[in-house]
């Protein structure tokens, strides 16, 4: 069908790319281990304007990811990248991943980012990280 040659020859556009930048050579070699997703963590579903209304995004996540540190028995040294969701930026603070890092202890130099696609936040989170890990880019 029209549908499976125009994904096929965007692949082997996306194949092409990949192996002049020398990506998927990359991904190949840094992937052979199993990449498993071990835990995770969220903050609760609480209506707008209740109790986390004088809270900082960027503390209510710094206590998720010391709550995931404690479960999990993961020191901070022992972390190489941070992603974490957010479902709306909060504009005092651009990366409330780094922040909530620095709040929660984790080392200056490891590197992170903040994820704001509203309710698919989380997902994307989790999926990015592992798409790093697959492709030896962390």
């Amino acid at each position: 069908s029209k549908m499976s040659r125009i994904v096929f020859q965007n692949r082997n556009k996306i194949r092409s790319l990949c192996q002049q930048t020398n990506l998927l050579h990359n991904a190949r070699h840094k992937s052979s281990d199993p990449i498993v997703f071990v835990d995770g963590v969220r903050t609760p579903f609480l209506a707008s304007l209740t109790d986390f209304e004088n809270m900082m995004p960027h503390h209510l996540l710094s206590q998720a990811f010391t709550g995931l540190l404690s479960r999990t028995g993961v020191s901070q040294t022992q972390v190489d990248y941070l992603c974490a969701g957010t479902v709306q930026q909060e504009v005092r603070t651009s990366n409330v991943t780094k922040e909530a890092a620095f709040d929660a202890g984790f080392p200056l130099n490891i590197p992170g980012h903040t994820v704001t696609m509203a309710c698919i936040s989380a997902n994307q989170a989790v999926t990015t990280c592992m798409g790093l890990l697959a492709t030896g880019q962390s």
